[in-house]
């Protein structure tokens, strides 16, 4: 499930997505199409990424908007390897879906 911020200004409609990291792109569905417009997420294509890029427990990715459309959506993505920087992890243990970290 993606997070408020994020679900606020994507389409309520199901459309294909696009994530591209290091120079490869896989394509996905985006399900928007939610009557509680809280479950907006990735269709299962979403598992070939994480196991194409062998992501792990305590990875995390950056999602960065490149393109928003109608039509479709396209993310460029940046992975974290390892553990959360422990100056986060009182933000990382709430048990709210919609808690941003944001790094500055």
């Amino acid at each position: 499930i993606l997070p408020a911020e994020m679900r606020r200004i994507l389409p309520s409609k199901t459309i294909p997505a696009f994530l591209v990291y290091k120079g490869k792109e896989w394509e996905m569905v985006y399900l928007g199409e939610d009557f509680q417009k809280r479950n907006k997420r990735f269709g299962s294509e979403w598992k070939t990424f994480a196991i194409d890029n062998k992501l792990k427990v305590g990875d995390a990715c950056v999602f960065e908007l490149m393109e928003c459309r109608n039509d479709c959506l396209k993310f460029r993505v940046q992975i974290l390897r390892g553990d959360i920087p422990s100056k986060f992890e009182d933000n990382t243990n709430s048990e709210n879906e919609d808690t941003t970290i944001i790094v500055g």
